[in-house]
């Protein structure tokens, strides 16, 4: 979350958040923007934190969301995405993380320029290109980049402990999720 100029206040505005509540949020957040980290077993010394809000922060999980609400009404206005059922779905979220759904490279051209717009940084590294395809199919050789980053392929992709695999093949989760109740 980037408290840079009016851009955050403006997307808080939009999302209903009145301007007290917004101040409030802002100064609880400035007040609190120092941090220290264990690395191997040693403490670092203590660091300001310049933008956004900290991982595993009390308010994170609620901020960022109202933060990216507009993402998703975005990327729903380009009308591109995986049809399921009646509706076409172009984008999952879960607290930060986003799941693009497509069968062209558009969707990362709008998140790359959404991202630009709102002064938001992209993480290349764990970025990754999940690509299904019925068996005995190849996978496209296109090379997917965001910025001019190169995006890896990937064979398997856990989300919300479900795991899916190229051919949406869901045996993996029959052996595995039974198991995950039984030890609850």
């Amino acid at each position: 979350m980037c408290w840079i100029g009016t851009c955050c206040y403006t997307r808080f505005i939009n999302c209903g958040v009145n301007s007290k509540l917004y101040f409030a949020i802002k100064q609880i957040i400035h007040n609190v923007t120092k941090a220290i980290v264990r690395v191997n077993g040693e403490l670092t010394n203590w660091f300001v934190i310049g933008n956004g809000v900290r991982q595993g922060g009390t308010l994170s999980s609620t901020l960022f969301p109202l933060y990216i609400n507009d993402l998703v009404e975005t990327l729903n206005g380009l009308d591109i995405g995986i049809n399921i059922d009646v509706r076409k779905v172009c984008a999952l979220l879960y607290i930060d993380d986003v799941v693009l759904a497509a069968e062209s490279p558009r969707l990362l051209d709008a998140l790359y320029n959404w991202c630009c717009k709102w002064k938001i940084g992209e993480n290349y590294e764990k970025s990754k290109i999940f690509y299904f395809m019925k068996k005995r199919k190849f996978r496209s050789e296109y090379t997917f980049r965001l910025l001019n980053c190169h995006l890896n392929y990937i064979n398997s992709y856990k989300y919300l402990e479900v795991y899916f695999n190229e051919h949406l093949d869901y045996e993996y989760n029959l052996h595995t999720l039974p198991l995950a109740q039984k030890e609850r």
